[in-house]
């Protein structure tokens, strides 16, 4: 049965990340690499799942990114498990597919190669699907993962290519707040100080959570510059979520990082 993780949708509210993960067994060798069908039987049912979460994520109003896809197999009893984590989009571009093609084979190498623009692997010729086609119209279509299953024990042996694509049909949602990018040493304090309007406050708050450590203190600094329930309102509606539910799911609002914390300044926007 599928799994969702992490995932939240609540009045358009997505916690991210979203992680989509399932499992399928084959009986065959060619339903072993068949993540999403074969023959026109659906096996994995991979993009079919992944997709319908894309489209749930992008009607939230966000636009959707396909960051990781792991896949584990064991050719004993054809069992394959996948993972796949959908995040927020930061290139500014709604990645609203997933799609894979691939080969196996007993004891050989498997003959799909991404490289090769006649091969029904690459990306030319992948995009092509009918299953594509009946979705919309391809904009980008990008390899994420080259998928190698070359067992020691011999068996069946697999390649598969992973891709994202964008649709016409899906345009990229405008961000509803300022696209402004700080740094360790460019951080927002000043800014916030000078010109604390919703959407820089909404900004910030975005962009606190970082890739390998979080900036609390700048989430911290984004809700002193919030002195009104109103404004609360205005940065709730542009961020899309709650901002104190939001800035909890990564950091102690109780601590002190910059100069008070989050827990008191929300103490004083919501009672005062």
């Amino acid at each position: 049965m599928i799994r969702l993780k992490h995932l939240l949708v609540e009045n358009n509210k997505i916690q991210f990340p979203v992680i989509v993960t399932d499992s399928f067994k084959g009986i065959n060798a060619d339903e072993f690499h068949a993540f999403n069908d074969t023959g026109g039987k659906i096996i994995g049912g991979m993009n079919i799942k992944v997709n319908k979460e894309l489209e749930k994520i992008y009607a939230a109003g966000f636009n959707p990114n396909i960051s990781d896809v792991k896949i584990s197999m064991n050719n004993k009893g054809y069992l394959v498990k996948w993972s796949v984590t959908i995040t927020e989009s930061k290139d500014q571009k709604a990645w609203i597919g997933i799609y894979s093609r691939g080969g196996a084979g007993s004891g050989t190498v498997p003959h799909a190669d991404p490289t090769n623009p006649n091969n029904a692997s690459s990306p030319g010729q992948a995009a092509k699907s009918s299953y594509i086609r009946d979705r919309g119209t391809v904009d980008e279509f990008v390899q994420i993962l080259d998928y190698k299953y070359y067992p020691n024990n011999g068996g069946v042996h697999v390649r598969q290519i992973f891709y994202k694509y964008t649709l016409e049909e899906f345009p990229a949602k405008s961000a509803p707040y300022i696209a402004v990018t700080y740094t360790s040493d460019n951080p927002p304090y000043i800014d916030l100080l000078k010109n604390p309007r919703a959407e820089l406050i909404a900004s910030v708050l975005k962009q606190s959570p970082g890739i390998f450590n979080d900036y609390e203190a700048w989430a911290e600094a984004a809700f002193m510059a919030i002195k009104t329930n109103s404004k609360y309102t205005q940065v709730k509606k542009l961020l899309r979520q709650d901002p104190y539910k939001y800035v909890k799911s990564f950091m102690d609002t109780s601590k002190r990082y910059h100069s008070r914390p989050i827990d008191i300044s929300y103490d004083f926007i919501i009672n005062y």
